[in-house]
């Protein structure tokens, strides 16, 4: 059985597809997402980073001209986009870290201004503070505006719990770096990480991963940030299980 944290939304979705595969999984949200204003603005000569789907969908609901200039992370985000016509995608890249070295090669891009003189990031109140040291390290001009909300739990379901203590959790899905701390913090808080030692944690990213290793889990990720990679992964590790 899989554990999903995500969303509900997201991981009603999620849990679907893997009942249509023959997964069965069970979910426990462990933040939820409310949109903190309906009216988004951008800054002039500024470039739009969108770094998660969850952004891309609160700005293609906006009536913002369609040839703003963007950096996109992750494919999911770019076909939202492109699907609300958005029409000035400077560049699509697969993670922050490729972000950040495609921002040292154009870094002139992004300081001069007869061009453009910064980046104006969509975002949630959980930000990520690796990417936002690199940019700004690199002298680019970043501005953080958050559009929307997380708000994480103070525990875990009963039926969680009960879950993993009798092993039938064998697979974690973790979407966010975030997620993952919140995820150990309330596993340690119930005593139950002796019972997820042969638990694999699936992460979206490197990064995520990492996270969950250093605090003594298995963790895999995917070569590619995305669902239908993560996907393939659990049936690959399933079957070698």
């Amino acid at each position: 059985m899989i554990l999903i944290t995500r969303p509900k939304a997201e991981a009603n979705k999620l849990f679907h597809e893997l009942k249509a595969i023959g997964i069965s999984s069970h979910v426990d949200s462990l933040s939820s997402i409310s949109t903190k204003r309906k009216k988004i603005l951008v800054k002039k000569n500024h470039a739009v980073l969108i770094s998660s789907p969850r952004a891309a969908r609160i700005f293609s609901s906006s009536k913002l001209s369609k040839k703003v200039p963007l950096l996109i992370i992750g494919k999911v985000s770019e076909g939202l986009l492109i699907k609300a016509n958005f029409k000035n995608v400077i560049k699509t890249l697969q993670d922050s870290v490729s972000l950040i070295n495609y921002l040292k090669r154009n870094k002139k891009s992004f300081t001069d201004e007869n061009m453009l003189n910064g980046i104006d990031h969509k975002t949630g109140n959980v930000s990520n503070l690796f990417m936002k040291k690199k940019i700004a390290a690199l002298g680019i001009q970043f501005h953080e505006d958050i559009i929307y909300k997380t708000t994480f739990k103070k525990k875990l379901k009963d039926q969680t719990i009960k879950l993993i203590k009798s092993g039938s959790i064998k697979f974690v899905l973790v979407y966010s770096q975030e997620n993952a701390r919140v995820l150990i913090k309330l596993m340690n808080s119930k005593n139950i990480k002796k019972n997820s030692k042969n638990i694999k944690f699936i992460c979206l990213s490197k990064q995520i991963a990492q996270i969950i290793k250093q605090n003594g889990f298995i963790s895999f990720n995917p070569s590619r940030p995305s669902q239908t990679m993560i996907i393939k992964l659990i049936l690959s590790l399933s079957v070698s299980t």
